[in-house]
């Protein structure tokens, strides 16, 4: 046998090594990377669920948080017996921050713009309570700070508590 027909011979067997070795690797390849994406593909999927159900968590919480500082709840929650104007906003002013600040890492569940009105409400409860006592002698008894707080609250025509409340919902809607 010539030295051609060796290296022929041998061709016939390397060659069609290398092709079956390539088809046998691309096929590992493609079963491995397919089993990756599933398990990522799973992996996310219960990931989401779990984010949705802390997600869900986080605005119940504060559509509470919102429900405590409406006016007519906060004044229903706090005591104002025996006391006058002036101890009776203060009590208010410390209600509110306490809920806020007690609620404020649940931000990071929810959009800027869900937390941007959700701040706007509880600093328009402040200013109504600040607006509301402006109109009282500080020794006045704290029950007509109650009253003007809730009237003045009534009149508004929008209420920043429900907007906020409502766009929460929007948001919630959004992520199903």
């Amino acid at each position: 046998m010539t030295i051609e027909n060796q290296l022929f011979a041998i061709g016939l067997i390397v060659f069609p090594s290398i092709i079956l070795y390539l088809a046998f690797w691309y096929t590992i390849k493609k079963f491995f990377s397919e089993d990756q994406k599933k398990r990522e593909f799973s992996y996310r999927s219960d990931l989401s669920k779990e984010t949705i159900q802390i997600r869900l968590q986080a605005a119940e919480r504060l559509i509470l948080l919102l429900e405590r500082i409406k006016p007519s709840a906060l004044a229903l929650r706090v005591n104002a017996a025996n006391q006058n104007v002036s101890q009776y906003q203060q009590q208010l002013l410390q209600a509110i921050r306490s809920e806020f600040d007690h609620n404020l890492t649940q931000q990071i569940y929810i959009s800027a713009k869900s937390w941007g009105y959700i701040s706007n409400a509880k600093e328009s409860v402040i200013k109504l309570i600040h607006e509301s006592t402006e109109e009282l002698r500080p020794d006045a008894p704290a029950l007509e700070l109650a009253r003007s707080i809730i009237e003045y609250y009534s009149m508004l025509e929008e209420s920043p508590i429900d907007v906020a409340v409502s766009e929460l919902k929007k948001e919630i809607k959004y992520w199903f």
